[in-house]
């Protein structure tokens, strides 16, 4: 599901702020992107050892997934960019590091915010306690 989701995300802001393009042409952009991720993401799960279910996910793994997550798609959107507009590729290391280190400094601070609130939220914690209290009964 989440692909999907980045998939119509990437799809809604190329339409909007590049509209010259045809549609069908942001549609392959964001199509390759999901399946690019969805394709990362498994491998990734299936190489570190990650059960299905993920409840044996560690923070370590949350970032290690960012990573190739961030790697994978700057690299491959790049490209598609590149081949659709037949550019020359002399700059196409700079635009994808350029991707990747967006996407990755973007998902450190999703994370962070996430942990920190995590952490210093009474009300999640209640909710936490009181699932695991649900669950041992």
């Amino acid at each position: 599901m989440a692909a999907i989701g980045i998939g119509l995300a990437v799809f809604i802001r190329l339409v909007i702020f590049q509209p010259e393009q045809p549609w069908y042409t942001w549609l392959t952009v964001a199509t390759v992107g999901s399946v690019v991720l969805v394709l990362v993401v498994n491998l990734t799960l299936k190489g570190l050892g990650i059960a299905r279910d993920l409840h044996n996910l560690k923070y370590r793994d949350v970032v290690t997934l960012a990573l190739f997550a961030s790697i994978a798609h700057g690299f491959s959107y790049t490209y598609v960019i590149f081949v659709i507009h037949s550019y020359a590729y002399d700059n196409f290391m700079r635009e994808s590091m350029i991707i990747v280190m967006g996407g990755f400094f973007g998902n450190m601070l999703v994370i962070g915010l996430l942990t920190y609130f995590a952490q210093h939220s009474q009300w999640l914690q209640r909710q936490i306690q009181r699932l695991n209290r649900d669950g041992t009964q």
